[in-house]
């Protein structure tokens, strides 16, 4: 069996549970659950964790019915707060298209800067829209985490799968 990658390449097998391997390594997921029924509704991603020049990328998504209510707020300032407190990171990226500008507020709000525009970048719903690149420092972060209340719910089995006391 051989895999098709990005370069024109073919690899086997082997390299490809390999490369695949790295990449879930490189991948840390919370997911949002409803408060009340424990469904989950959403999750928080760090991916591409980049230890060696100390970035990752970030993404959140929270289900249409429960957005607007909190719950990704929350969720990002929780999972925020971890990746600097468990990654050695200098800074997470988000990148957001121009057509979520709920995404890109949410992101501003938590303490990113814009770091870069490409402009009419992304073709989406008839017409080009611009990419933002977006970062939070570490040195951001604490001084947002300082202004801002943090109450962050784990459960204990989570807890101890995590190694958090």
């Amino acid at each position: 069996m051989h895999l098709w990658q990005a370069d024109r390449g073919i690899i086997g097998y082997d390299e490809f549970a390999e490369r695949w391997d790295r990449v879930v390594r490189s991948t840390a997921v919370l997911i949002i659950e409803n408060n009340r029924s424990c469904a989950p509704i959403g999750f928080v991603q760090l991916y591409d964790i980049n230890l060696y020049d100390g970035w990752a990328h970030f993404t959140v998504y929270v289900e249409e019915p429960f957005r607007k209510r909190g719950h990704g707020a929350e969720a990002v300032m929780g999972f925020l707060d971890y990746a600097f407190s468990h990654f050695n990171l200098r800074k997470i990226y988000a990148e957001v298209n121009g057509f979520n500008e709920a995404a890109r507020a949410l992101v501003l709000r938590n303490g990113f800067v814009e770091e870069g525009r490409l402009r009419d970048h992304v073709y989406w719903d008839g017409r080009f829209w611009d990419f933002y690149n977006l970062a939070l420092y570490r040195d951001g972060w604490h001084e947002l985490k300082s202004r801002t209340k943090l109450t962050l719910v784990v459960q204990k089995d989570l807890q101890e799968s995590l190694g958090i006391d």
